[in-house]
């Protein structure tokens, strides 16, 4: 059927409503690639921010086990530094400049649990407060874990990336699952191209604070 001259008026001002309406209905968040925990609009992160307090080490370096020797301290202390350098994030290390710790990272022989690394995010005072793992709130500090169980067969640059991966939670991105390059990848297996922050990985901790 031809349309008439006000016909199309009509539809081109229908459409202009639904694009509006879709715009609006669609979080930010998810236009681009990284997630967040939480709602579209009120996403969960670390509450005093990613430029206050300061991280600890409890893991050690010549940890030996299945034939290998980690150096989880020096891979942690990497790590954070990733994302020190590439984001706006400037925590640094407790033992240099002291302050309120806000990250501690560990890593050891945890044995067969099922993960090459995790976070438990604490709301209220460290290590005493409302334990989470899948957080529903935000969250005053952090103890992120790597698991020299599943680690053996990697390299030193693999395992630094677990660690990259899981300070990543601790600062607020949750896992990458649309294929977009990311060291936020739910998959983090090995061989992984995806080592140190991408570039959506660094947006989306600037993009957050």
């Amino acid at each position: 059927m031809k349309k008439t001259g006000k016909t199309k008026t009509r539809i081109k001002l229908f459409a202009a409503i639904v694009g509006i309406f879709v715009a609006t209905a669609i979080s930010p968040f998810k236009l681009a690639a990284y997630e967040y925990y939480g709602w579209w609009n009120d996403p969960l992160k670390l509450k005093t921010g990613i430029t206050s307090g300061s991280y600890t080490i409890f893991a050690t370096d010549g940890l030996q086990y299945g034939g290998k020797t980690f150096m989880f301290a020096t891979a942690w202390k990497s790590a954070m530094g990733e994302w020190n350098d590439k984001t706006e994030a400037a925590i640094p290390y407790h033992g240099d400049v002291g302050g309120v710790e806000r990250i501690r990272m560990d890593g050891y022989n945890h044995g067969m649990n099922g993960v090459h690394g995790w976070v438990d995010m604490y709301s209220g005072p460290k290590l005493v407060g409302h334990r989470q793992q899948a957080p529903t709130e935000s969250w005053d500090y952090v103890v992120a874990n790597i698991n020299a169980y599943y680690l053996t067969n990697h390299t030193y640059a693999q395992y630094r990336g677990v660690a990259i991966h899981e300070i990543g939670h601790a600062l607020g991105l949750a896992h990458e699952q649309d294929g977009t390059p990311s060291i936020m990848n739910d998959l983090l297996n090995i061989p992984n191209t995806y080592l140190v922050p991408q570039q959506d990985d660094i947006n989306g901790v600037n993009n957050l604070y």
